[in-house]
Protein backbone atom coordinates (compact mmCIF):
# COMPACT_ATOMS: atom_id res chain seq x y z
CA UNK A 1 0.00 0.00 0.00
CA UNK A 2 2.83 2.37 0.96
CA UNK A 3 4.62 1.57 -2.31
CA UNK A 4 1.50 2.38 -4.35
CA UNK A 5 0.99 5.65 -2.47
CA UNK A 6 4.65 6.66 -2.95
CA UNK A 7 4.54 5.78 -6.64
CA UNK A 8 1.36 7.81 -7.07
CA UNK A 9 2.87 10.85 -5.32
CA UNK A 10 6.04 10.61 -7.42
CA UNK A 11 3.87 10.48 -10.52
CA UNK A 12 2.00 13.60 -9.44
CA UNK A 13 5.25 15.46 -8.74
CA UNK A 14 6.70 14.40 -12.08
CA UNK A 15 3.54 15.38 -13.90
CA UNK A 16 3.26 18.74 -12.19
CA UNK A 17 6.83 19.64 -13.16
CA UNK A 18 6.66 18.46 -16.76
CA UNK A 19 7.09 21.15 -19.38
CA UNK A 20 6.79 21.69 -23.12
CA UNK A 21 10.20 22.40 -24.61
CA UNK A 22 11.07 23.57 -28.13
CA UNK A 23 14.66 22.95 -29.23
CA UNK A 24 15.96 24.22 -32.58
CA UNK A 25 19.40 22.97 -33.69
CA UNK A 26 19.49 23.89 -37.40
CA UNK A 27 23.11 23.16 -38.37
CA UNK A 28 23.47 20.16 -40.71
CA UNK A 29 26.51 18.83 -38.88
CA UNK A 30 26.66 15.61 -36.88
CA UNK A 31 29.05 17.13 -34.33
CA UNK A 32 26.63 20.00 -33.67
CA UNK A 33 23.81 17.52 -33.08
CA UNK A 34 25.49 14.66 -31.20
CA UNK A 35 26.78 17.04 -28.50
CA UNK A 36 23.23 17.47 -27.17
CA UNK A 37 21.65 14.09 -27.92
CA UNK A 38 21.83 12.83 -24.33
CA UNK A 39 20.41 16.13 -23.09
CA UNK A 40 17.22 15.94 -25.19
CA UNK A 41 16.89 12.28 -24.27
CA UNK A 42 17.25 12.98 -20.54
CA UNK A 43 14.72 15.82 -20.62
CA UNK A 44 12.17 13.56 -22.31
CA UNK A 45 12.83 10.74 -19.83
CA UNK A 46 12.16 13.17 -16.98
CA UNK A 47 8.65 13.69 -18.28
CA UNK A 48 9.15 16.84 -20.34
CA UNK A 49 7.62 16.99 -23.80
CA UNK A 50 10.45 17.92 -26.13
CA UNK A 51 9.91 19.09 -29.71
CA UNK A 52 13.31 18.88 -31.38
CA UNK A 53 14.11 20.32 -34.81
CA UNK A 54 17.26 18.52 -35.91
CA UNK A 55 19.14 17.25 -38.94
CA UNK A 56 20.05 14.00 -37.15
CA UNK A 57 17.00 12.56 -35.37
CA UNK A 58 17.40 9.73 -32.86
CA UNK A 59 14.32 7.91 -34.19
CA UNK A 60 13.98 6.08 -30.87
CA UNK A 61 10.38 4.83 -30.50
CA UNK A 62 10.86 4.31 -26.75
CA UNK A 63 11.23 8.08 -26.23
CA UNK A 64 7.52 8.83 -26.34
CA UNK A 65 7.97 12.39 -25.04
CA UNK A 66 10.43 13.32 -27.79
CA UNK A 67 8.97 14.63 -31.04
CA UNK A 68 11.60 15.10 -33.75
CA UNK A 69 11.21 17.21 -36.88
CA UNK A 70 13.70 15.88 -39.41
CA UNK A 71 15.70 18.48 -41.34
CA UNK A 72 18.22 16.05 -42.79
CA UNK A 73 17.62 17.51 -46.24
CA UNK A 74 19.61 20.58 -45.12
CA UNK A 75 22.84 18.61 -45.49
CA UNK A 76 22.82 19.66 -49.14
CA UNK A 77 23.90 23.13 -48.00
CA UNK A 78 27.08 21.62 -46.55
CA UNK A 79 27.84 19.43 -49.55
CA UNK A 80 30.90 21.53 -50.44
CA UNK A 81 32.33 21.61 -46.91
CA UNK A 82 35.28 19.46 -48.02
CA UNK A 83 36.14 21.99 -50.74
CA UNK A 84 36.06 24.76 -48.15
CA UNK A 85 38.32 22.75 -45.86
CA UNK A 86 40.82 22.02 -48.64
CA UNK A 87 41.03 25.64 -49.74
CA UNK A 88 42.92 28.01 -47.52
CA UNK A 89 40.24 29.86 -45.58
CA UNK A 90 41.87 32.44 -43.35
CA UNK A 91 40.54 33.46 -39.97
CA UNK A 92 39.66 36.82 -41.55
CA UNK A 93 37.32 35.22 -44.11
CA UNK A 94 35.85 32.21 -42.31
CA UNK A 95 33.02 34.20 -40.72
CA UNK A 96 31.94 35.51 -44.15
CA UNK A 97 32.08 32.02 -45.64
CA UNK A 98 29.84 30.53 -42.99
CA UNK A 99 27.47 33.50 -42.92
CA UNK A 100 26.52 32.64 -46.50
CA UNK A 101 25.87 29.04 -45.43
CA UNK A 102 23.80 30.02 -42.40
CA UNK A 103 21.68 32.44 -44.45
CA UNK A 104 20.74 29.75 -46.97
CA UNK A 105 20.01 27.18 -44.26
CA UNK A 106 17.84 29.56 -42.21
CA UNK A 107 15.94 30.85 -45.25
CA UNK A 108 15.17 27.32 -46.45
CA UNK A 109 14.20 26.05 -43.01
CA UNK A 110 11.94 28.98 -42.15
CA UNK A 111 10.11 28.36 -45.44
CA UNK A 112 9.55 24.71 -44.46
CA UNK A 113 6.00 23.76 -43.45
CA UNK A 114 7.13 22.67 -39.97
CA UNK A 115 8.48 26.14 -39.20
CA UNK A 116 5.55 27.82 -40.91
CA UNK A 117 3.24 25.84 -38.64
CA UNK A 118 5.16 27.05 -35.57
CA UNK A 119 4.97 30.64 -36.84
CA UNK A 120 1.31 30.82 -37.84
CA UNK A 121 -0.39 28.34 -35.51
CA UNK A 122 1.19 29.39 -32.24
CA UNK A 123 -2.18 29.91 -30.54
CA UNK A 124 -2.85 26.17 -30.68
CA UNK A 125 0.20 25.19 -28.63
CA UNK A 126 2.36 26.30 -25.77
CA UNK A 127 6.06 26.11 -24.91
CA UNK A 128 7.64 26.78 -21.53
CA UNK A 129 11.15 27.37 -22.86
CA UNK A 130 12.86 27.61 -26.25
CA UNK A 131 16.40 26.40 -27.00
CA UNK A 132 18.19 27.83 -30.05
CA UNK A 133 21.64 27.04 -31.39
CA UNK A 134 23.78 30.10 -30.68
CA UNK A 135 24.66 30.92 -34.31
CA UNK A 136 20.98 31.19 -35.31
CA UNK A 137 19.97 34.01 -33.00
CA UNK A 138 17.09 35.08 -35.24
CA UNK A 139 15.29 31.85 -34.22
CA UNK A 140 15.01 33.26 -30.68
CA UNK A 141 11.97 35.15 -31.93
CA UNK A 142 10.05 31.89 -31.40
CA UNK A 143 10.44 32.47 -27.65
CA UNK A 144 8.78 35.84 -28.10
CA UNK A 145 5.99 34.30 -30.16
CA UNK A 146 5.35 31.73 -27.42
CA UNK A 147 6.09 34.19 -24.59
CA UNK A 148 8.60 31.99 -22.80
CA UNK A 149 12.26 32.10 -21.68
CA UNK A 150 15.11 31.90 -24.22
CA UNK A 151 18.20 29.69 -23.97
CA UNK A 152 21.13 29.74 -26.38
CA UNK A 153 23.00 26.44 -26.63
CA UNK A 154 26.32 25.64 -28.29
CA UNK A 155 28.14 22.42 -29.14
CA UNK A 156 31.52 24.16 -28.64
CA UNK A 157 33.13 27.22 -27.10
CA UNK A 158 31.59 30.47 -28.33
CA UNK A 159 33.26 33.65 -29.55
CA UNK A 160 33.69 37.00 -27.83
CA UNK A 161 30.50 38.46 -29.31
CA UNK A 162 28.33 35.78 -27.70
CA UNK A 163 30.15 36.13 -24.38
CA UNK A 164 29.59 39.89 -24.49
CA UNK A 165 25.86 39.27 -25.01
CA UNK A 166 25.82 37.44 -21.68
CA UNK A 167 27.93 40.07 -19.93
CA UNK A 168 31.00 37.83 -19.74
CA UNK A 169 34.46 39.37 -20.07
CA UNK A 170 36.09 38.42 -23.37
CA UNK A 171 39.68 39.58 -23.30
CA UNK A 172 41.38 39.12 -26.71
CA UNK A 173 44.71 38.25 -25.07
CA UNK A 174 43.50 35.99 -22.25
CA UNK A 175 40.82 34.32 -24.39
CA UNK A 176 41.58 34.66 -28.12
CA UNK A 177 38.80 33.81 -30.57
CA UNK A 178 38.67 30.05 -31.20
CA UNK A 179 39.24 30.49 -34.96
CA UNK A 180 42.62 32.11 -34.33
CA UNK A 181 45.72 29.93 -33.99
CA UNK A 182 46.60 31.53 -30.65
CA UNK A 183 46.52 30.00 -27.17
CA UNK A 184 48.45 30.22 -23.95
CA UNK A 185 50.86 33.10 -23.48
CA UNK A 186 50.77 35.39 -26.54
CA UNK A 187 53.74 37.41 -27.76
CA UNK A 188 53.38 41.07 -28.74
CA UNK A 189 52.59 40.39 -32.41
CA UNK A 190 49.95 37.80 -31.49
CA UNK A 191 48.39 40.17 -28.96
CA UNK A 192 48.08 42.88 -31.61
CA UNK A 193 46.55 40.48 -34.16
CA UNK A 194 44.17 38.98 -31.61
CA UNK A 195 43.01 42.45 -30.54
CA UNK A 196 42.45 43.56 -34.14
CA UNK A 197 40.57 40.33 -34.87
CA UNK A 198 38.37 40.84 -31.83
CA UNK A 199 37.46 44.31 -33.12
CA UNK A 200 36.77 42.84 -36.57
CA UNK A 201 34.46 40.13 -35.15
CA UNK A 202 32.51 42.76 -33.21
CA UNK A 203 32.15 44.84 -36.40
CA UNK A 204 31.18 41.73 -38.40
CA UNK A 205 28.35 40.78 -36.07
CA UNK A 206 26.97 44.27 -35.58
CA UNK A 207 27.07 45.42 -39.22
CA UNK A 208 27.01 42.26 -41.37
CA UNK A 209 25.80 39.17 -39.50
CA UNK A 210 22.90 40.86 -37.73
CA UNK A 211 21.77 42.84 -40.77
CA UNK A 212 21.50 39.65 -42.85
CA UNK A 213 19.59 37.92 -40.07
CA UNK A 214 17.21 40.87 -39.81
CA UNK A 215 16.33 40.45 -43.49
CA UNK A 216 15.22 36.90 -42.65
CA UNK A 217 13.19 38.15 -39.69
CA UNK A 218 11.36 40.64 -41.88
CA UNK A 219 10.79 38.11 -44.67
CA UNK A 220 9.48 35.21 -42.56
CA UNK A 221 8.05 36.92 -39.47
CA UNK A 222 7.11 40.33 -40.85
CA UNK A 223 8.81 42.08 -37.97
CA UNK A 224 11.10 45.09 -37.77
CA UNK A 225 12.70 43.75 -34.61
CA UNK A 226 16.48 43.74 -34.67
CA UNK A 227 18.68 40.83 -33.63
CA UNK A 228 20.18 43.05 -30.93
CA UNK A 229 16.72 43.56 -29.44
CA UNK A 230 15.86 39.86 -29.60
CA UNK A 231 19.07 38.69 -27.90
CA UNK A 232 19.04 41.46 -25.30
CA UNK A 233 17.02 39.36 -22.85
CA UNK A 234 18.43 35.86 -23.38
CA UNK A 235 17.95 33.97 -20.13
CA UNK A 236 20.89 31.62 -20.33
CA UNK A 237 23.73 30.28 -22.47
CA UNK A 238 24.69 26.59 -22.35
CA UNK A 239 28.23 26.03 -23.63
CA UNK A 240 29.63 22.58 -24.36
CA UNK A 241 32.93 23.45 -22.69
CA UNK A 242 34.81 22.31 -19.60
CA UNK A 243 37.41 24.50 -17.82
CA UNK A 244 39.46 21.37 -17.07
CA UNK A 245 39.87 20.68 -20.78
CA UNK A 246 40.15 24.28 -21.98
CA UNK A 247 41.62 27.56 -20.84
CA UNK A 248 39.53 28.74 -17.86
CA UNK A 249 37.63 31.96 -18.40
CA UNK A 250 35.45 34.22 -16.28
CA UNK A 251 31.71 33.74 -16.82
CA UNK A 252 28.58 35.13 -15.22
CA UNK A 253 25.75 33.18 -13.56
CA UNK A 254 23.73 32.92 -16.79
CA UNK A 255 26.48 31.09 -18.68
CA UNK A 256 26.71 27.40 -17.84
CA UNK A 257 29.51 25.07 -18.95
CA UNK A 258 27.84 21.74 -19.68
CA UNK A 259 30.84 19.90 -21.16
CA UNK A 260 32.21 16.64 -19.80
CA UNK A 261 30.94 13.42 -18.30
CA UNK A 262 28.30 12.35 -20.73
CA UNK A 263 27.18 8.72 -20.52
CA UNK A 264 29.82 6.40 -21.97
CA UNK A 265 28.73 3.33 -23.87
CA UNK A 266 30.59 0.18 -22.85
CA UNK A 267 33.06 -1.02 -25.52
CA UNK A 268 31.82 -3.79 -27.78
CA UNK A 269 33.90 -6.56 -29.38
CA UNK A 270 35.46 -5.63 -32.72
CA UNK A 271 34.58 -7.45 -35.91
CA UNK A 272 36.89 -10.37 -36.68
CA UNK A 273 38.56 -8.78 -39.72
CA UNK A 274 39.15 -5.48 -37.88
CA UNK A 275 40.54 -7.33 -34.85
CA UNK A 276 42.93 -9.30 -37.08
CA UNK A 277 44.05 -6.14 -38.87
CA UNK A 278 44.87 -4.35 -35.60
CA UNK A 279 46.51 -7.43 -34.06
CA UNK A 280 48.83 -7.64 -37.07
CA UNK A 281 50.06 -4.07 -36.45
CA UNK A 282 53.42 -4.95 -34.90
CA UNK A 283 54.53 -1.30 -34.74
CA UNK A 284 51.14 0.01 -33.71
CA UNK A 285 48.51 1.71 -35.82
CA UNK A 286 47.20 5.18 -36.67
CA UNK A 287 43.54 6.11 -36.57
CA UNK A 288 43.00 8.71 -39.31
CA UNK A 289 39.79 10.74 -39.39
CA UNK A 290 38.80 14.19 -40.67
CA UNK A 291 35.94 14.45 -38.19
CA UNK A 292 32.21 14.46 -38.77
CA UNK A 293 31.94 17.43 -41.14
CA UNK A 294 34.70 16.88 -43.71
CA UNK A 295 34.29 13.60 -45.60
CA UNK A 296 37.44 11.86 -46.81
CA UNK A 297 35.56 10.52 -49.82
CA UNK A 298 34.87 14.10 -50.98
CA UNK A 299 38.50 15.22 -51.03
CA UNK A 300 39.88 16.07 -54.45
CA UNK A 301 42.25 13.70 -56.22
CA UNK A 302 45.41 15.65 -55.42
CA UNK A 303 44.63 15.72 -51.71
CA UNK A 304 43.89 11.99 -51.64
CA UNK A 305 47.13 11.19 -53.48
CA UNK A 306 49.13 13.33 -51.05
CA UNK A 307 47.56 11.57 -48.05
CA UNK A 308 48.09 8.11 -49.55
CA UNK A 309 51.72 8.94 -50.36
CA UNK A 310 52.31 9.95 -46.75
CA UNK A 311 50.55 6.93 -45.25
CA UNK A 312 52.25 4.33 -47.43
CA UNK A 313 55.67 5.50 -46.24
CA UNK A 314 54.82 4.91 -42.59
CA UNK A 315 55.79 1.66 -40.79
CA UNK A 316 52.35 1.50 -39.18
CA UNK A 317 48.95 0.11 -39.98
CA UNK A 318 46.39 2.84 -40.67
CA UNK A 319 42.69 2.71 -39.82
CA UNK A 320 41.13 5.34 -42.08
CA UNK A 321 37.60 6.66 -41.52
CA UNK A 322 36.51 6.67 -45.15
CA UNK A 323 32.89 7.05 -46.23
CA UNK A 324 33.13 5.03 -49.48
CA UNK A 325 33.66 1.30 -50.00
CA UNK A 326 36.73 1.65 -52.21
CA UNK A 327 39.73 3.94 -52.58
CA UNK A 328 41.82 3.76 -55.78
CA UNK A 329 45.48 3.20 -54.94
CA UNK A 330 44.78 2.16 -51.34
CA UNK A 331 48.03 0.93 -49.73
CA UNK A 332 48.15 -2.52 -48.11
CA UNK A 333 48.80 -1.00 -44.68
CA UNK A 334 45.52 0.93 -44.81
CA UNK A 335 42.08 -0.38 -43.86
CA UNK A 336 38.97 1.65 -44.66
CA UNK A 337 36.14 1.90 -42.12
CA UNK A 338 33.05 4.05 -42.51
CA UNK A 339 32.87 4.50 -38.76
CA UNK A 340 34.08 2.87 -35.58
CA UNK A 341 33.87 3.97 -31.93
CA UNK A 342 37.29 5.32 -31.04
CA UNK A 343 37.07 4.01 -27.47
CA UNK A 344 36.84 0.49 -28.93
CA UNK A 345 40.07 0.69 -30.91
CA UNK A 346 42.33 3.18 -29.14
CA UNK A 347 44.39 1.66 -26.32
CA UNK A 348 47.01 3.55 -24.29
CA UNK A 349 50.13 1.53 -23.46
CA UNK A 350 52.64 4.36 -22.94
CA UNK A 351 52.86 4.92 -19.12
CA UNK A 352 53.30 8.69 -19.50
CA UNK A 353 50.09 9.00 -21.53
CA UNK A 354 48.26 6.63 -19.22
CA UNK A 355 49.23 8.58 -16.10
CA UNK A 356 48.27 11.88 -17.74
CA UNK A 357 44.86 10.62 -18.77
CA UNK A 358 44.25 9.18 -15.30
CA UNK A 359 45.02 12.57 -13.77
CA UNK A 360 42.74 14.28 -16.29
CA UNK A 361 40.00 11.74 -15.57
CA UNK A 362 40.24 12.45 -11.85
CA UNK A 363 39.93 16.21 -12.43
CA UNK A 364 36.89 15.77 -14.68
CA UNK A 365 35.13 13.36 -12.31
CA UNK A 366 35.84 15.47 -9.22
CA UNK A 367 32.87 17.79 -9.75
CA UNK A 368 29.58 18.13 -7.84
CA UNK A 369 27.46 17.69 -10.97
CA UNK A 370 28.00 16.33 -14.44
CA UNK A 371 27.54 18.58 -17.44
CA UNK A 372 24.31 16.74 -18.26
CA UNK A 373 22.99 17.15 -14.71
CA UNK A 374 23.78 20.88 -14.76
CA UNK A 375 22.02 21.34 -18.10
CA UNK A 376 18.89 19.56 -16.86
CA UNK A 377 18.85 21.33 -13.47
CA UNK A 378 19.24 24.82 -14.94
CA UNK A 379 16.63 24.14 -17.61
CA UNK A 380 14.10 23.18 -14.96
CA UNK A 381 15.18 26.17 -12.84
CA UNK A 382 14.41 28.52 -15.74
CA UNK A 383 11.04 26.84 -16.30
CA UNK A 384 10.15 27.05 -12.59
CA UNK A 385 11.16 30.71 -12.29
CA UNK A 386 9.98 31.88 -15.72
CA UNK A 387 13.44 33.08 -16.70
CA UNK A 388 16.60 34.41 -15.09
CA UNK A 389 16.21 38.18 -15.24
CA UNK A 390 17.28 38.29 -11.57
CA UNK A 391 20.63 36.68 -12.50
CA UNK A 392 21.42 38.83 -15.53
CA UNK A 393 24.89 40.31 -15.48
CA UNK A 394 24.54 44.15 -15.52
CA UNK A 395 27.63 44.42 -17.73
CA UNK A 396 25.56 42.94 -20.58
CA UNK A 397 23.38 46.05 -20.66
CA UNK A 398 25.88 48.89 -20.53
CA UNK A 399 27.33 50.54 -23.65
CA UNK A 400 30.73 49.58 -25.02
CA UNK A 401 32.34 52.86 -23.98
CA UNK A 402 31.12 52.45 -20.39
CA UNK A 403 32.15 48.78 -20.14
CA UNK A 404 35.72 49.61 -21.13
CA UNK A 405 35.71 52.90 -19.14
CA UNK A 406 36.50 54.83 -22.31
CA UNK A 407 34.52 57.86 -21.11
CA UNK A 408 36.12 57.74 -17.64
CA UNK A 409 39.64 57.27 -19.02
CA UNK A 410 39.06 60.05 -21.58
CA UNK A 411 37.84 62.36 -18.81
CA UNK A 412 40.83 61.57 -16.61
CA UNK A 413 43.23 62.10 -19.52
CA UNK A 414 41.51 65.41 -20.31
CA UNK A 415 41.74 66.52 -16.67
CA UNK A 416 45.37 65.40 -16.48
CA UNK A 417 46.22 67.33 -19.65
CA UNK A 418 44.28 70.36 -18.38
CA UNK A 419 46.04 70.30 -15.00
CA UNK A 420 49.41 69.75 -16.71
CA UNK A 421 48.79 72.72 -19.02
CA UNK A 422 47.72 74.83 -16.05
CA UNK A 423 50.89 73.88 -14.17
CA UNK A 424 53.05 74.65 -17.23
CA UNK A 425 51.26 77.99 -17.65
CA UNK A 426 51.74 78.84 -13.97
CA UNK A 427 55.41 77.94 -14.20
CA UNK A 428 55.80 80.16 -17.25
CA UNK A 429 53.99 83.05 -15.52
CA UNK A 430 56.10 82.57 -12.40
CA UNK A 431 59.29 82.45 -14.47
CA UNK A 432 58.25 85.58 -16.33
CA UNK A 433 57.43 87.35 -13.07
CA UNK A 434 60.68 86.20 -11.52
CA UNK A 435 62.60 87.30 -14.60
CA UNK A 436 61.06 90.77 -14.41
CA UNK A 437 61.94 91.08 -10.70
CA UNK A 438 65.52 90.01 -11.29
CA UNK A 439 65.84 92.38 -14.25
CA UNK A 440 64.51 95.30 -12.20
CA UNK A 441 67.00 94.55 -9.41
CA UNK A 442 69.87 94.38 -11.88
CA UNK A 443 68.83 97.71 -13.41
CA UNK A 444 68.62 99.32 -9.95
CA UNK A 445 72.08 98.03 -9.04
CA UNK A 446 73.51 99.43 -12.27
CA UNK A 447 71.96 102.85 -11.55
CA UNK A 448 73.47 102.86 -8.04
CA UNK A 449 76.90 102.14 -9.49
Amino acid sequence: MLFKYTSFMLFLVSYSQSADILAIIPTPSYSHQIAHTHFWKELSLRGHKVTLITTDPLNDPTLTNLTEIDMKWCYKFFSDISDIAENTVSMWSIYDVFLEKLKKIADAQLSHFAFQDLIHNHKRRNFDVVFVEHIYQEYLIFAEIYKCPKILISSMEVNAYIHHLMGNPAHPVLNPDFVTPFSGSLNFKERVISTLFSIYVSYFYHYKFNSEKEKLLKKHFGTERTVAEIVSDVDMLFVNANPVLQLPRAIGPTTINIGGRRPIISPKPLSQDLQQFLDSAENGFIYFSLGSNVKSKDLNEDSLKAIIKSLVEMPYKVLWKFEADTLPGKPDNVKLVKWTPQQNVLVINDPSYKNSIRKLKQLILDMPMTGLEKAVWWTEYIIRNKGTKHLRNPSADIPFYQYYLIDVISFLIFVTILVSLAIVLLIRVFKSYLYKILNSKILQEKKLQ
